[in-house]
């Protein structure tokens, strides 16, 4: 339970964080943009996306649709 608090408070500080900067005028876009070697850090998150969704395609997403299925029929045997 404590685990799922902190979770929540984890994104609940990050809204306020961006619309705090949003109601100073200080654009996310703009910090990102004048970051040093930007195409290496957009390079970086692109291929590690890329990597995370390949392996899920390739490795989770055959169990994952297993489990699906076998909750959905757990369900409409309940109801």
């Amino acid at each position: 339970m404590k685990q799922e608090k902190g979770l929540i408070q984890l994104v609940v500080i990050f809204i306020l964080a961006i619309i705090i900067l949003s109601l100073l005028g200080v654009s996310i876009k703009s910090l990102i943009d004048k970051l040093p070697a930007n195409n290496t850090l957009g390079d970086n998150f692109t291929y590690v996306w890329n990597s995370v969704t390949e392996f899920f395609n390739q490795y989770v997403s055959q169990y994952y649709l297993m489990f699906r299925d076998w909750i959905i029929g757990l369900i409409k045997n309940i109801f």
